[in-house]
């Protein structure tokens, strides 16, 4: 079975992961975050069906900086992760919940894969988000590279939508 140290942190993709949603943006305006996530819960276990690949249930903790505005935002990241580690094939598929200084969250689902080592990208969809953020919509890209074991840089960039109320 392979252990998460020697994962290396290929994983905190996540971005998931991070991904999420993008800070509060006028209808269809560009946003752009930047993030830390740091891996706090891996569970995993080998296929068996070729040497390394593996199947992971994981969760992150991230913090958002909105590089426009400066609001910075917590989240947490779980997800699936369906990879060969010998290979550096495979996927990363998960939920971010983005939540905000006064208790405003936006949902987001995400879809990537690894493109090097301790580097993968993805895109992501808003799900739906609560307080302020009721009724947004957005999508985007987001890109995880490894900085240590367990440890990742997130860049998220987007378009958001908020309806008129």
């Amino acid at each position: 079975m392979i252990k998460s140290k020697s994962l290396s942190g290929m994983m905190v993709v996540v971005v998931f992961f991070a991904i999420a949603a993008i800070d509060y943006a006028a209808a269809g305006e560009k946003v752009k975050s930047r993030a830390t996530s740091v891996r706090t819960k891996w569970h995993s276990i080998e296929v068996g069906d070729e040497g390394g690949h593996t199947i992971a249930v994981f969760e992150n903790k991230n913090v958002y900086v909105n590089e426009k505005t400066g609001e910075k935002s917590t989240g947490i990241s779980s997800g699936l992760l369906d990879m060969n580690f010998k290979t550096g094939k495979g996927t990363v598929n998960g939920y971010v919940v983005r939540t905000y200084s006064n208790g405003d969250k936006v949902i987001s689902s995400t879809e990537g894969k690894p493109v090097g080592k301790g580097h993968s990208k993805g895109t992501f969809t808003i799900i739906r988000g609560t307080g302020k953020y009721e009724g947004i919509e957005g999508n985007g890209t987001w890109e995880s590279k490894s900085l240590a074991p367990g440890i990742s840089e997130l860049i998220i960039e987007g378009e958001t939508e908020m309806p008129n109320k």
